[in-house]
């Protein structure tokens, strides 16, 4: 899968059980810093807000994105109460953009299957 540019749209399959967003939907990680390899080191604690599918994960994803600004904090898995991960360390992490918004313009999940479809747009 090649990165979005700036206004795309990315689609991702997208396979849960309950409402925790998995950890394939958090591919706008690989927009940050690519195939760097990130650990599950620490955690940070995501509220679940939104009044429906879509805005829950537009809102978690941009919790995840406020961590990597503020915190320079790169996730690593989808926990039920938030991400682990670890800060960004220059030595092993390549920083490949800035991302500046996970957008509501043509953000949708849907039910596919046993899981759901979500399409996201990023602002890069």
């Amino acid at each position: 899968m090649s990165p979005p540019s700036s206004g795309q749209k990315a689609s991702w399959d997208c396979i849960r059980r309950g409402w925790t967003p998995c950890e394939t939907c958090w591919s706008g990680r690989n927009l940050l810093v690519g195939t760097s390899p990130v650990r599950s080191l620490e955690q940070r604690p995501i509220a679940v807000r939104g009044s429906d599918p879509t805005e829950r994960l537009v809102r978690f994803l941009g919790d995840v994105l406020y961590l990597y600004d503020t915190e320079r904090f790169l996730p690593d898995r989808v926990l039920p109460l938030g991400v682990s991960g670890e800060p960004f360390d220059p030595a092993r992490h390549h920083a490949l953009r800035e991302v500046k918004a996970v957008t509501y313009h043509g953000a949708a999940v849907v039910p596919d299957g046993d899981g759901y479809r979500a399409t996201l747009v990023f602002d890069v």
